[in-house]
């Protein structure tokens, strides 16, 4: 057994058990003695002088004791070892981690499913709650959602959150989870007893996949020095973590929808825009599906399936088309209702897609030369775009060109009404440092960037103040012009365009990007230290596109010219206007990011023109759920932070239109393969993790280390200063009443 104090600084007030008998001398000194006499007969006889002594001694230790317990009591006294654990059961302190992934909500249709029976338990838990137990409540998920983010002994009210969590949805982040347990008893645990229990599907993924048993080892090893170096500290008791398993072992039958894709989620108004799925099924002889349907605002459509499913388990691809004819924002998304009994998890019936209808993108085009001509770095792009003025002409395109010397960062990206959502560098020498800033906030702040090279380029410029070692917009290095013979000219090689942008030509047979040949390009080197990714090459393996992303931004980078010089190919080819349109399109749909989210990933808000609302301006989030939060935005962009769970929100600035943001699951969720023995046992040697039975409740979870619980002790402390003060009380009376009557 152990005793201790936890406030030792408190040990100073024990100076003032010298004040009784400074008081007690300082009394006998008041007055001075005068012998008269007649006092003879007054004298106390030598008997009772001694009584009277006696009193005065044990009056003034009850002083002094009752000064010295009710300074133990503030130095708050603890006691540990065997000794606890003979008592009955000490407050304890308890963050119940929830898994909130959609896994949760697999069923047969028959039992209570993992969810169910999880709010269950721990709603049980909680009605066993002693006086003095503190809970918390947090939900597990990328990122963890505190539920009751606070250690509160008001277990009704954690009941009461606990009864308001919407189903689950999304992935659950257990190390990431469980460490947000451990900070929270660290920082604001109280109790002796310490603990944190994690409720959970057996589902493998998440908790003992080979990733996630890294992230446990890493975070055991945490733990393990942070509790080294705070075990000299008496409050500091390492948490305890446990386990509870529910649902069953087995994998019935599945189906699922795999994410919803688009070429692009930028398009034109009136253009019809291709999305892509697949049907996934397991432990199927013939997936049963009743209807599979596809809806865009109001309208509906009805999805073809597969006429034949072949295996128990197999991918059958989905296609449908859309045609959208009204700009702004629009919600995509495709269900799947399988017949009864023919799902274990419905939650991955549904896939949604945000779209961006726009009826015309402006560029910005920078040209090379000194004054813009027919013989222009530019001339093919305009030619290949549209005019506004043109009324014969149909392109959602609206191009302004201007001259590298012309350029004005702050009046043409930065204060522009309506900024433009590409900047193409053509054949530009080189800039300014105004320049260059402008247009890197410009691409930081979500802009898209295209730069095509020509015979003007300065490639000790690029590579000093564009490329900066990897740092910089640029997203290769460049070395040198190349030129061949003609009778070696190199072709592009279409079979292996990676970007989107570039993916209709890659599946049309006649295309004849492939076909030209060219003599003279830049050759550039995309370092592995760098961030650029080479999206096309020639037959020969140079590269063509090579791409990154900066900031909130995209560049694309070109090796070949697309104006008259050199070769001047690439533009005489018939798919050239095509080309030069999809690339735009793909670089200004880089805003895709602000309204298709992953999990964690902040929401940034950004209005299509400079400054539509004042500010501050009121900005509402509705949630998956129906419930809303609302902000002030002060100015443009305005980051809200990761919205939640995934799922499907509606964004409105001020009284304007609602439009919605939609943030995707990990499809690897739907995979309900069970964790082993073995692999549950890997995870609880990462950390001091137990498993628990699913049936034990609170008074059954094990005292294991009573020896190392601490109890504090200031109220037996308390009762002494009372009963101390009671015998002072007495003693004083009776002092009193007995030299009265003497």
């Amino acid at each position: 057994m152990n005793i201790g104090f936890l406030n030792l600084a408190l040990f100073a007030g024990m100076a003032a058990l010298a004040i009784p008998p400074i008081i007690h001398f300082l009394n006998r000194r008041r007055h001075d003695v005068v012998d008269w006499g007649a006092m003879q007969f007054l004298l106390v006889s030598p008997a009772k002088r001694r009584r009277f002594m006696i009193e005065d001694i044990i009056l003034m230790a009850l002083r002094m004791g009752l000064i010295a317990i009710l300074v133990l009591a503030f130095a708050a006294p603890y006691v540990s070892g065997l000794l606890v654990a003979g008592w009955s059961r000490p407050p304890r302190d308890t963050v119940l981690v929830l898994d909130g992934s959609y896994s949760m909500e697999q069923t047969d249709g028959t039992a209570p499913s993992p969810w169910q029976q999880a709010r269950a338990w721990c709603d049980n838990w909680l009605k066993q709650a002693h006086a003095g137990d503190r809970v918390a409540l947090l939900l597990a998920a990328k990122p963890p959602q505190p539920v009751v983010g606070e250690l509160t002994a008001d277990t009704a009210l954690v009941r009461e959150m606990l009864d308001q969590l919407s189903r689950p949805a999304g992935n659950a982040d257990w190390p990431r989870s469980v460490s947000d347990a451990w900070n929270l008893l660290r920082d604001h645990g109280q109790a002796g007893r310490r603990d944190i229990i994690v409720i959970a599907d057996r589902q493998k993924l998440g908790w003992a996949d080979p990733a996630t048993v890294t992230q446990w080892q890493a975070l055991g090893r945490s733990w393990q020095t942070e509790s080294t170096a705070l075990t000299d500290d008496p409050r500091f008791a390492a948490p305890r973590v446990w386990a509870v398993t529910l649902g069953n072992d087995r994998a019935g039958p599945g189906m699922r929808l795999g994410p919803l894709q688009a070429t692009r989620t930028l398009i034109g108004a009136g253009q019809r825009l291709r999305f892509t799925t697949a049907l996934h099924w397991q432990n199927h002889d013939a997936p049963q599906v009743k209807s599979l349907r596809a809806t865009v605002g109001e309208s509906s459509i009805d999805v073809a399936l597969p006429k034949r499913f072949d295996g128990k388990s197999g991918r059958a691809p989905i296609t449908f088309d859309h045609r959208f004819a009204a700009t702004g924002m629009h919600l995509v998304s495709v269900a799947l209702e399988p017949a009864d009994g023919a799902d274990m998890l419905p939650a991955d019936n549904r896939q949604d897609l945000a779209i961006e209808v726009v009826q015309e993108l402006p560029v910005l085009l920078i040209d090379g030369d000194k004054q813009v001509s027919a013989r222009s770095a530019t001339f093919y792009l305009m030619k290949a775009f549209a005019d506004p003025a043109d009324k014969t002409k149909v392109s959602f395109i609206v191009p302004r060109v201007a001259s590298h010397h012309d350029l004005d960062p702050d009046s043409m990206l930065a204060k522009a009404h309506a900024p433009p959502r590409v900047v193409v560098l053509a054949d530009v020498p080189r800039l300014t440092a105004p320049q260059l800033a402008g247009l890197t906030r410009y691409v930081e702040d979500g802009g898209g960037l295209f730069i095509f090279l020509g015979p003007r380029a300065d490639p000790a410029f690029y590579n000093a103040h564009l490329y900066r070692d990897g740092q910089g917009l640029l997203p290769a290095r460049l070395e040198r012009i190349e030129m061949a013979k003609s009778d070696r000219a190199v072709t592009l090689d279409v079979k292996r365009f990676l970007h989107p942008a570039l993916e209709l030509f890659r599946e049309e047979p006649q295309c004849t990007l492939g076909h030209a040949g060219y003599t003279r390009w830049w050759k550039a080197t995309a370092e592995t230290h760098g961030r650029g990714v080479p999206v096309a090459l020639f037959a020969n393996d140079e590269l063509w596109l090579i791409e990154r992303a900066y900031g909130q931004g995209r560049v694309l980078l070109s090796t070949l010219p697309m104006d008259h010089t050199w070769d001047g190919h690439l533009p005489k080819t018939w798919e050239f206007p095509v080309l030069a349109h999809e690339i735009m399109f793909a670089l200004a749909d880089v805003r895709s990011g602000a309204f298709n989210l992953v999990p964690g990933q902040p929401l940034r808000i950004q209005p299509a023109t400079r400054d539509p609302w004042a500010t501050p301006v009121s900005i509402m989030l509705l949630k998956p759920d129906g419930k809303a939060a609302t902000r002030t935005a002060a100015a443009w962009p305005f980051d809200w932070g990761a919205p939640g769970p995934p799922g499907v929100y509606q964004v409105q600035v001020a009284s304007g239109p609602r439009w919605p943001v939609v943030v995707h699951a990990d499809s690897r969720e739907s995979d309900l393969t069970p964790a082993t023995d073995e692999e549950r046992r890997r995870v609880a040697e990462s950390l001091p993790l137990r498993y628990l039975d699913p049936d034990l409740d609170q008074e059954q979870l094990p005292e294991d280390a009573g020896a190392d619980q601490t109890q504090e002790v200031w109220w037996v402390f308390l009762i002494g200063v009372m009963a101390l003060m009671c015998g002072e009380l007495w003693l004083t009376r009776r002092m009193a009443l007995a030299r009265g009557r003497s």
